[in-house]
């Protein structure tokens, strides 16, 4: 872990702004925000008055060191595997169903051959991974979008940002099922939005979540 990623978290922790930050340290948000991204390096006694500042060690800053460090650096990369995930096998179950539905069709009135029975037979099967990979899929977004949600109450990752994710993810769903509805000839549209809303149900709760809690600090703070 990088140090300027360890001075973004430690900040994060502490749940100070960059302008909060920079206060105290007697520095402008720019330098801050110049350390956290790697852009300017801070030299030994800023380390160290920064260490002060978020209550950490200069091991934090480091060597990203801390509990709470580790356990954040969980939940992100937790978060953003799991909703990856969740979108691919997502797009492979549509794709698989696009094929299924204009490769793999018994013709209308077709007699009971043993042709027909094995076209039969195969479709059957594929339908079934096609479900068990949306099954999947939805367990990864919920497990994903619960990941999210941990870091931003436990670990003060930015609502911002989170609420950013779940909103592109919610869309990234629809574009990886909508598009195989015109391609298939069989099943509507409408199949293909339940599939995508199957996956994408976890993000607006965690929208709604974050959103509420963004409005309690904002009430706590003028109160």
């Amino acid at each position: 872990m990088k140090i300027h990623q360890n001075l973004k978290d430690l900040r994060m922790l502490s749940g100070m702004t960059q302008e909060q930050a920079a206060q105290r340290a007697g520095v402008t948000r720019q330098a801050i925000s110049g350390y956290e991204t790697g852009r300017t390096q801070p030299d030994l006694d800023m380390l160290v008055r920064l260490a002060e500042i978020y209550r950490a060690d200069v091991s934090d800053i480091l060597y990203g060191t801390n509990r709470r460090q580790k356990k954040m650096r969980v939940a992100r990369r937790t978060a953003q595997v799991s909703l990856v995930l969740a979108l691919v096998l997502l797009f492979a179950a549509s794709g698989l169903l696009c094929a299924l539905n204009n490769f793999a069709v018994a013709p209308s009135g077709s007699p009971a051959t043993e042709e027909v029975r094995r076209v039969v037979e195969l479709r059957f099967a594929m339908l079934d991974v096609c479900a068990a990979l949306r099954g999947l899929s939805q367990l990864a977004a919920i497990v994903g979008c619960a990941a999210s949600a941990v870091g931003v109450f436990a670990y003060s990752l930015p609502s911002g940002r989170v609420m950013s994710c779940a909103a592109g993810f919610g869309a990234a769903c629809f574009v990886c099922t909508l598009p195989f509805s015109v391609l298939d000839g069989v099943y509507s549209r409408a199949d293909y939005l339940l599939a995508a809303l199957g996956s994408m149900w976890p993000a607006p709760l965690l929208l709604i979540a974050v959103l509420l809690r963004e409005l309690w600090h904002s009430r706590k703070k003028h109160a």
